[in-house]
């Protein structure tokens, strides 16, 4: 088996990236840990607002408010075939 399919099988048997696995020993070799993260390690989720006028809520319908802002018609676009 090939470094690269060794990797991947490693990879998903752990349920990890494989940036993961090539990562933890290239950390741990410069003498670097990493901790656990918990919820409270993105504390800055939420905190602060910004003013979206007619966009409002951008975030929770951001398909629509792009649509809105390009002045694109809403709907499902397919692209041609070959592209």
């Amino acid at each position: 088996m090939i470094l690269y399919e060794r990797l991947k099988v490693k990879a998903h048997s752990r349920r990890v990236s494989m940036a993961s696995v090539i990562g933890e020993p290239l950390v741990s070799s410069f003498g670097m840990h990493r901790r656990p993260r918990g919820i409270k390690d993105f504390s800055f989720v939420g905190a602060a607002e910004s003013e979206q006028g007619e966009l409002a809520r951008a975030s929770e319908r951001h398909d629509e408010a792009l649509e809105e802002a390009s002045g694109r018609p809403s709907g499902k676009r397919r692209l041609p075939v070959g592209t």
